[in-house]
């Protein structure tokens, strides 16, 4: 939702009108009986982690970085040595099967501008068959119960479900959608756009598969 030149409304009802209050709601929850939450992140592409060794390694000033590096890449020594290495490759190393990392949290804009209690801290965990990413809102993140939880309940979960989690697994094949599923969706969401005066966007050829001919 950041730095993809989303609509605010579109944002606004994503976050402010969906997650967000459905994160309120289970943290009310778990202030009443144990519950965790995670979000499990599958061959993850992230670097942030990374990045602080990046940080680590640079010579240089911080205007100097600006000129000569992006958040990305780098082009000077020794920094270039991370260039293509990834946080699983560098846990990948340290971790042994059921292990996870130390927590680290995000600064993205969108976490820090609109998620508030839920700010999201992550983990890496080696499930044995891959080095997975696992992110919880901060107040998991700030109990220690329910921290070691979320990474029993992975560990275990990828266990049953042969190095992926079988919940995951089971709401995949509950949610499959087919195409006259995904043409019924498309029409209400085209019916919710027009109603409040919004621009639908469709190919003439859609639109004249609705219209009868006479």
């Amino acid at each position: 939702l950041s730095g993809r030149g989303y609509p605010p409304f579109v944002r606004d009802e994503i976050l402010q009108e969906g997650l967000i209050p459905a994160l309120d709601r289970l943290r009310e929850t778990a202030q009443r009986r144990t519950l965790t939450v995670g979000s499990y992140i599958s061959l993850p592409q992230s670097t942030e982690v990374v990045h602080t060794l990046r940080l680590f390694l640079c010579p240089n000033d911080a205007a100097q970085c600006r000129q000569r590096c992006t958040i990305f890449r780098s082009t000077q020594e020794p920094c270039d040595t991370l260039n293509g290495f990834l946080d699983r490759h560098l846990f990948q190393e340290l971790l042994a099967p059921g292990e996870r990392s130390g927590l680290f949290f995000t600064n993205s804009s969108i976490v820090r501008d609109f998620y508030g209690p839920h700010w999201v801290y992550f983990y890496y965990v080696n499930v044995g068959e891959e080095i997975a990413r696992v992110e919880v809102p901060q107040w998991v993140a700030e109990d220690e119960g329910l921290l070691a939880l979320s990474h029993t309940l992975v560990v275990d979960q990828c266990r049953r479900g042969n190095g992926y989690p079988a919940a995951i697994m089971e709401a995949h094949e509950q949610a499959v959608i087919n195409g006259t599923d995904r043409e019924s969706f498309k029409l209400l969401i085209e019916e919710a756009l027009t109603g409040r005066r919004l621009p639908v966007f469709t190919s003439e050829k859609n639109r004249s598969k609705r219209i009868r001919w006479l």
